[in-house]
């Protein structure tokens, strides 16, 4: 994740190391981390604990193509619950990973990353 731990200003999300071909979307939690492996999936999930958002609509959603990565730029006065947008407050954790397809139709997750705003 790039850009300051503000609660405003974008931030850039970035999750590399993903099979080439393949899509995908980024998924936001301001609860707190676990760690369950899906059934059907490769990777492990980490996102637990509150309301989970997912950057599917239009655009947000990644393919890879020949490359092994994908980024989306995130607004920390809008972003992604369950119901639409959520304002991030100074104190708040707020967990994200990227869900994506691997070849042979499995899916996986990368690693996921923390941001507390202040």
């Amino acid at each position: 994740m790039e850009g300051t731990t503000a609660t405003t200003g974008d931030k850039t999300l970035t999750a590399s190391g993903m099979p080439q071909f393949q899509f995908g979307y980024f998924l936001a939690s301001n609860g707190g981390a676990g760690s369950i492996t899906p059934p059907g999936s490769a990777g492990v999930f980490c996102l637990a604990g509150g309301p989970l958002g997912r950057y599917n609509n239009g655009i947000e959603v990644f393919y890879t193509g020949t490359g092994d990565s994908a980024s989306l730029v995130v607004d920390p006065t809008s972003l992604r619950g369950p119901n639409g947008g959520l304002v991030a407050t100074a104190g708040q954790t707020w967990n994200f990973q990227a869900w994506h397809r691997e070849n042979g139709g499995s899916s996986n997750f990368t690693n996921a990353v923390s941001l507390r705003f202040d």
